[in-house]
């Protein structure tokens, strides 16, 4: 934020106070970092109206130019970051996964839930961030077209390998993340995104690239971790986000274009906790 607002870090600490204090950003902390993210806000609050207001106006407000390019350079900075660690690590990265959550702890919940969708076998299904596959066999089993995305060949690679190995062969694979997708016209009646969005940079643009990429009536089911305080994940796991709040999924869903849709939250072993949520798209989002 100082590199693309030119500010001094001490200068700009005490303007994001100031937001903080006035309710228009919240807060949280990890260890010696403080997240600041817009605030969300109460119904109740007097000043509820102009505080809405306020954040619409701000929404239809162009960038400046200069912020513009300067902030594209970082996000693609990090996005060349983020996809340098899984290629470098797509070899070790599940070795740790029973420790947080094993996709075979909740398969038989994630089974039930997708039945009770009815959405039929002709259900095109678009995975995000396969990884490894396990998720691929429970949906091949289930509906006949599917489509895994992932930014990393690596786990490409990987998960065509784990499927091409139990016989399935009704996958598409597509290299490239939600924004390519979207550029390349690939729509879906639901979309699963299974322990991905602690590694987005940027959820809310993540949701809204769901937007554009899910069908009318279709179905987004989120498999997520609920906020936690495992610092190491970070450096083991290259996670940006230590779970999340529900209230935070359905804040960026409603912003992105979703209504709130059943919730299931499973308790796993050394405290861990995931939450299963289901987003619907609102009729008038384009």
């Amino acid at each position: 934020m100082t590199r693309i607002l030119d500010i001094r870090q001490s200068a700009l600490s005490h303007h994001l106070k100031i937001l903080a204090t006035s309710g228009l950003v919240s807060t949280r902390r990890e260890y010696n970092h403080i997240f600041y993210t817009r605030g969300l806000l109460n119904t109740e609050d007097p000043f509820y109206g102009l505080k809405d207001s306020l954040f619409s106006t701000i929404d239809r407000l162009p960038l400046p130019e200069n912020h513009s390019i300067l902030l594209n350079q970082i996000k693609s900075s990090r996005a060349q970051q983020s996809l340098d660690f899984f290629n470098k690590f797509a070899d070790k990265f599940t070795q740790d996964e029973d420790l947080v959550a094993d996709s075979q702890q909740y398969a038989s919940s994630l089974t039930d839930l997708l039945k009770g969708l009815m959405l039929g076998d002709k259900t095109t299904v678009l995975e995000v961030g396969p990884g490894e596959g396990n998720l691929l066999p429970l949906l091949a089993n289930d509906f006949s077209n599917i489509i895994a995305l992932d930014k990393s060949s690596e786990m490409i690679k990987k998960s065509r390998l784990a499927a091409e190995a139990k016989g399935i062969i009704n996958v598409d694979y597509v290299l490239g993340n939600t924004t390519d997708a979207v550029s390349k016209g690939i729509k879906a009646n639901l979309i699963v995104v299974s322990m991905v969005l602690h590694h987005v940079k940027t959820p809310l643009s993540f949701l809204k690239d769901l937007t554009q990429i899910i069908e009318k009536d279709g179905v987004v089911l989120i498999i997520e971790l609920c906020q936690h305080n495992q610092e190491w994940l970070k450096e083991t796991r290259g996670d940006l986000w230590l779970g999340f709040e529900p209230e935070e999924l359905t804040a960026w869903a409603e912003k992105a274009g979703f209504s709130d849709g059943q919730s299931q939250y499973l308790g796993l072993r050394n405290g861990f906790q995931i939450q299963m949520r289901l987003f619907h798209k609102l009729k008038n989002t384009h």
